[in-house]
């Protein structure tokens, strides 16, 4: 299976750190302490990397590298995972982040 290199970014107010994680090893397996950081540019957050071409990848943002500092919905509420079916040709991907927890 090939690998296509993808942009994730994400705008928010959060702070100096924001983490992703997610269900492939490239995103760090669901474990918040394998969480990758990201990278700071005029007010938002990007990493890219090269990810399994036609797998679903779920992922969500952190603000540290732990699940109490998930990202959640404009009132606070649990929010669904972020889905990502990664085909060929795909670039960059943008998010926002509304608030996070703690």
């Amino acid at each position: 299976m090939a690998n296509v290199k993808v942009t994730i970014e994400v705008e928010c107010y959060a702070g100096d750190e924001i983490y992703i994680c997610g269900n492939i090893p490239q995103l760090g397996s669901w474990d918040c302490k394998k969480a990758l950081p990201m990278k700071k540019e005029n007010g938002r957050y990007s990493i890219t990397k090269m990810l399994p071409q036609g797998q679903v990848v779920e992922f969500k943002f952190l603000k540290k590298q732990d699940w109490a500092f998930v990202e959640k919905g404009m009132y606070g509420e649990e929010l669904v995972n972020h889905i990502l079916f990664v085909s060929k040709g795909m670039e960059t991907q943008h998010y926002g982040v509304d608030k996070f927890g703690e």
